[in-house]
């Protein structure tokens, strides 16, 4: 823990009620709720409650100072300050115990916004959307291969943004550059045509709708006669095994969350989101909306509970590597990363605290547990009860010294 915080300055919390998100949030919550049945459900889904989670009391024995560390939304990829911290521990696991050292693609699967609808209303056909684009990246390397049971390894990460915060699902996806065989044998491969792979992912995801009673057959047959389908594959980017910074910053990219608070700006009266870039179209560089629209798109992108946004398929399922992780650990031999290797045992709770600490340490280049006086500050309690959450944040004092922004990305 000392080396990881090293020189690094004091924590200053964040003052969240300053951001534009939780004033919209907090202002518009009770109204948006009560008409969002009537105003958003046909366009949005049906209602999706939030649960309140608590928060860590951080204490300072020398001079008495104290702050307040909210728990992990647990939402996996739409909070922005919680999933910044989630990204770098993800894509460190990923980059150490998943991902062999051979060289990856970037490939970003979408489908036509015809078919976006069905998506929203049924969020399990997204698990179903990744199968499909599973199954195209593993077929089209088998091709004139002759051991069927070669695979590639692949990593789905779900996203359902697009530039202005709108209903856009996709798959963003890091694929080996090759396939492995049942002794972990890697058979480096040519990248195969994109539109080879986006014609087998289109007919996949056509079938797998009218299977599932999504889509009528005419209509199916409609989709498969037009020129332009909507649907693209697109795999240009690529990382070599080497690259660790390259894998990491990738990885991260992967599950980077759908709302940008730099981009967000909120004036009590008007909510407005800008763009990146451009659209192509519209030729809208943002949107402004009145607030109870603009929380309804922004909470479209909220993941049903317990709902896996990120999934590994072929070499690097979970089964796959622990399957090979005991038969590592029967022959003596220890485990290479992305081979399973067992996770370590569940740690105290004063070392979850440190892993905490180290952690914020690496996100915001602070020591989170060093007072602004010198001494070590520490946790004295974890206050979960819904009604005392309620209670402590109606009436606790406004800090009067003002935090640095969050960060950006």
């Amino acid at each position: 823990m000392a080396d990881a915080c090293a020189g690094l300055a004091a924590y200053r919390p964040r003052r969240a009620r300053d951001s534009p998100l939780y004033r919209l949030a907090e202002t518009h919550d009770e109204t948006f709720k009560q008409v969002y049945d009537e105003r958003f459900a046909s366009r949005y889904g049906a209602w999706r409650g939030v649960v309140e989670h608590g928060f860590a009391r951080v204490r300072c024995d020398a001079c008495r100072r104290e702050f307040r560390v909210a728990l992990s939304c647990k939402r996996r990829g739409f909070c922005p300050s919680c999933h910044s911290r989630r990204a770098v521990l993800w894509a460190e696991w990923l980059s150490s115990e998943v991902l062999a050292a051979v060289p990856h693609h970037q490939w970003v699967f979408t489908v036509p916004k015809r078919l976006r609808l069905c998506l929203l209303y049924d969020r399990r056909l997204l698990g179903a959307l990744s199968r499909c684009a599973w199954r195209t990246v593993r077929d089209v390397y088998r091709v004139g291969i002759q051991d069927r049971h070669v695979v590639p390894g692949m990593v789905v990460s779900i996203q359902t943004y697009g530039d202005l915060a709108n209903w856009q699902p996709h798959l963003h996806t890091l694929v080996s550059a090759g396939v492995f065989n049942r002794q972990r044998e890697y058979t480096p491969l040519a990248l195969p045509p994109a539109g080879v792979a986006e014609e087998l992912f289109r007919r996949r995801v056509i079938r797998m709708l009218v299977w599932r009673g999504r889509l009528e057959k005419d209509a199916a047959a409609g989709l498969l006669s037009w020129r332009h389908s909507g649907f693209s594959v697109h795999h240009a980017i690529r990382v070599e095994g080497g690259d660790a910074e390259g894998v990491a910053r990738l990885c991260r990219y992967l599950v980077h969350p759908p709302i940008a608070l730099e981009r967000l700006t909120y004036d009590g009266v008007r909510a407005s989101y800008r763009g990146r870039r451009v659209h192509p179209v519209s030729g809208a560089a943002s949107l402004t909306l009145d607030p109870l629209e603009m929380l309804a798109r922004l909470c479209q992108h909220i993941p049903p509970p317990g709902f896996h946004l990120t999934r590994l398929y072929g070499a690097y399922a979970n089964r796959t590597r622990g399957a090979r992780a005991r038969l590592s650990a029967g022959a003596g031999v220890r485990p290479a990363p992305g081979d399973g290797v067992p996770a370590p045992p569940t740690p105290s709770q004063r070392e979850r605290r440190r892993q905490w600490a180290k952690l914020i340490a690496r996100v915001f280049e602070v020591d989170p547990l060093s007072c602004s006086c010198g001494d070590t500050m520490r946790i004295v309690a974890f206050i979960l009860d819904p009604v005392v959450i309620r209670r402590i944040l109606q009436h606790r004092p406004r800090p009067e010294a003002r935090a640095h922004a969050p960060p950006v990305g």
